[in-house]
């Protein structure tokens, strides 16, 4: 489908808006999210943001636009202007998860004489900060004109803001480091980051090995790599994994299936399976596993005896002596492999059929939150907790002015426009 549109009021609200594009023939629009020179934003409205949806999907709209506003400067070399950019950029995304599934656009913003490696790194770090886990808006850096000291005129800036982390993939082999990388189950569009991630730490670690560490890491890295198949492919990961072993980093695949490996990395498929020195066969009936797996545990040698005995005249008997192969494991076999039961195979050791363990006799079971709901990690609850400053740690403290008329205040802070304002009447910090 073809999707064209404008950018329209949000005075009004949603609803209207969707109105509004309808009568001129547009499927889709972009909207400033608060004021465009300022930062006052009207209220979010259940009803009015319901009222749309079932509009825009009656009329099956495109992805809607929201552009932030000009005064936001996450790049500023004063501190209150950067956080003004911070909160108003969070405060955004936040009330855009009442519209889930649209992109949220702002401009990089200007450097104001820090220099343009450090406005990059000053931005990078606003996003790292307001992208959270589950968000369902994408955000969009727009280009801008060039002008003085505007960062994001070229692509290579862009490319330089969005390169950056807060990740230090390069130290987890020099401490004990838990790292995880959730991807949705359900939306695969980003899922090429997780296999560029992988394919980074691999690079990095084994550089920093060889490097630092006479070529063997102080600390084990291992990976454990679920749903490898829906990762995407991991660029020359046949080749990585067969160096990264002599570096103290080790790969764990975890498959549905032997033909998902194979489904995307060819040819190369054997190659991984072939470097990878245990199998760990949980069961299932996939027909290409199974032949696989029937084939990998080998056969078994049987002895067949027969008698034959024939009648005629004289009476004679024979005997027939016979030794046979038999698969260790049929495919039916495997198919109906107990549930309850595995199969091991190491490098230099016969398979073997094992008990799978039962994770409730753990010690630490107790800990996890299939044994108590309230063990569970709460993310959201992790990234919005407040700070609990400890007595050896440095911090900055603001002055704040309050005037003797509470209703003053909350004037004074509905009308604001800008950072500059706030400093102005003494608001300095975080409100």
């Amino acid at each position: 489908m073809f999707y064209i549109g404008c950018h329209l009021s949000a005075s009004d609200g949603f609803l209207a808006m969707g109105r509004t594009a309808l009568s001129i023939g547009a499927n889709t629009f972009q909207f400033f999210t608060r004021n465009p020179r300022g930062s006052k934003a009207k209220a979010i409205d259940p009803a009015d943001v319901a009222a749309f949806l079932a509009l825009a999907a009656e009329n099956e709209f495109g992805t809607l636009v929201a552009h932030a506003p000009y005064t936001i400067n996450p790049c500023s070399k004063d501190e209150h202007t950067r956080e003004f950019a911070r909160m108003t950029l969070a405060d955004d995304l936040k009330r855009m998860e009442h519209l889930p599934g649209n992109v949220y656009n702002f401009h990089p913003g200007s450097h104001t004489g820090q220099g343009m490696e450090t406005g990059i790194a000053q931005i990078a770090e606003t996003l790292n900060a307001i992208l959270t886990p589950g968000l369902r808006t994408t955000v969009l850096l727009e280009t801008m004109s060039g002008k003085g000291s505007e960062v994001g005129s070229r692509f290579e800036e862009l490319r330089e803001i969005t390169s950056c982390d807060e990740l230090s993939l390069d130290t987890i082999g020099d401490k004990r480091t838990a790292l995880f990388l959730i991807m949705s189950d359900t939306d695969a569009s980003f899922n090429f980051l997780i296999s560029l991630a992988y394919s980074q730490l691999f690079n990095l670690l084994c550089e920093k090995a060889d490097d630092e560490y006479g070529g063997r890491l102080p600390v084990h890295v291992r990976c454990l790599i679920d749903e490898f198949a829906n990762i995407g492919q991991i660029p020359n990961f046949e080749k990585l994994i067969a160096t990264i072993r002599s570096r103290e980093i080790s790969a764990s695949i975890i498959l549905q299936a032997q033909s998902q490996l194979k489904s995307i990395y060819k040819d190369n498929a054997d190659t991984i399976t072939g470097n990878c020195d245990t199998l760990l066969f949980l069961g299932g009936k996939e027909k290409t596993t199974l032949k696989e797996m029937e084939e990998l545990l080998g056969k078994e040698t049987i002895d067949t005896y027969n008698t034959g005995e024939s009648r005629g005249r004289e009476v004679s008997h024979s005997l027939n002596y016979q030794k046979l192969g038999k698969s260790l494991m049929s495919v039916d076999e495997l198919a109906v492999m107990d549930g309850g039961k595995c199969i091991l195979q190491l490098r230099g050791v016969r398979p073997f059929l094992s008990d799978k363990y039962d994770i409730t006799s753990h010690p630490n079971y107790k800990y996890l939150s299939d044994s108590n709901k309230k063990n569970a990690f709460d993310i959201e609850k992790y990234l919005s907790h407040q700070l609990k400053l400890r007595l050896e740690e440095e911090y900055e403290a603001f002055e704040v002015s309050i005037s003797d008329n509470p209703q003053d205040d909350e004037a004074l802070l509905e009308e604001w426009t800008d950072s500059t304002q706030l400093q102005a009447a003494g608001y300095g910090g975080l409100l």
